[in-house]
């Protein structure tokens, strides 16, 4: 392994995930979560389901939000498209165009409020994701550990 990766790993803010869903924060160092103490490997092997169960329902509800949240910007993106659709150009006293239309709607406050929102949304669920897909590497480490330390014996 690159030993510059690992030094950005153990250091970088990147790795401090900080997520709010609903009432509660949660924040953990994702370098120091994947750490496996192999004088432990027992309690490494008891505790991984736990944890990994707790981010993977951690996705699905953070998914859920943003799954959510995109129908709503889809909604209001429909409703501007609409209602710029309806309106007349005083300029030609025909509807306007559908580009414009497209235009006016992707560039109205409220909507691009929704839709960052819902990028937002999205980022966490796909940091969680991150973490999830990185107890499964730390899972089958903690596997083989277990399974390398049960031959020396």
């Amino acid at each position: 392994m690159s030993k510059h990766l690992k030094d950005y790993a153990s250091s970088s803010k990147l790795m401090n995930v900080r997520i709010k869903y609903g009432e509660e924060l949660f924040k953990f160092n994702l370098f120091e979560e994947l750490v496996i103490n192999e004088n432990k490997i027992s309690s490494e092997i008891k505790d991984q389901p736990g944890v990994y169960g707790f981010l993977l329902l951690l996705h699905k509800k953070l998914v859920r939000i943003s799954k959510d949240l995109e129908v709503e910007v889809d909604k209001k993106y429909a409703e501007l498209y609409v209602s710029f659709k309806r309106e007349t150009n005083p300029e030609t006293n025909k509807p306007y165009a559908d580009e414009f239309s497209k235009q006016m709607a992707l560039e109205d406050k409220d909507y691009n409020d929704m839709k960052k929102k819902y990028n937002e949304a999205e980022e966490k669920a796909n940091i969680i994701y991150s973490c999830v897909k990185s107890l499964e590497v730390r899972k089958d480490m903690i596997q083989t550990l277990s399974a390398n330390l049960r031959q020396e014996k």
